[in-house]
């Protein structure tokens, strides 16, 4: 099984408190990876079933670490430090609506979320933090919070 490390440098934040918005760079099977624009294609264009991506601490926001679509890939997603300490942020609104993952492809229970903290995902209709449509995943040790719907 493969690891992936995703961080972002610390530059220009405030003492004890890390907004990592879009990652600068992810280590991933070992080699350094740099520019990453968006963590959607990279976990579904660069990542293989049964892979496993782990988060380093910190607060991701923005396009690219939000209504991310798994296309049926059975991966786990997982914090390096457990849910207090990473943090997903959707930033949804009824006039934006985001949630944190779509998972609508047949994504069985080898694909897993587990120990992140999953906030303000909105969604008009169900799945405001995670949208499960005819698949069954394993969500543990997650905190969910500020979500609607």
């Amino acid at each position: 099984m493969k690891e992936a490390n995703m961080a972002e440098e610390q530059e220009g934040q405030a003492a004890g408190t890390e907004e990592l918005g879009l990652l600068d760079s992810i280590i991933y099977n070992g080699q350094m990876v740099r520019d990453i624009d968006d963590l959607v294609a990279y976990l579904v264009e660069n990542t293989s079933p049964g892979d496993t991506v782990v988060l380093t601490p910190g607060t991701y926001t923005g396009d690219g670490n939000r209504d991310i679509d798994l296309d049926g890939k059975n991966l786990v997603i997982s914090s390096e430090s457990g849910a207090e300490s990473t943090i997903i942020d959707c930033g949804g609104t009824e006039s934006e609506p985001h949630g944190a993952f779509i998972l609508q492809h047949d994504e069985d229970q080898s694909c897993v979320l587990e120990g992140l903290t999953i906030s303000h995902g909105y969604c008009g209709y169900d799945g405001g933090a995670v949208l499960c449509v005819n698949t069954t995943p394993t969500i543990r040790h997650c905190i969910f919070t500020e979500n609607t719907r």
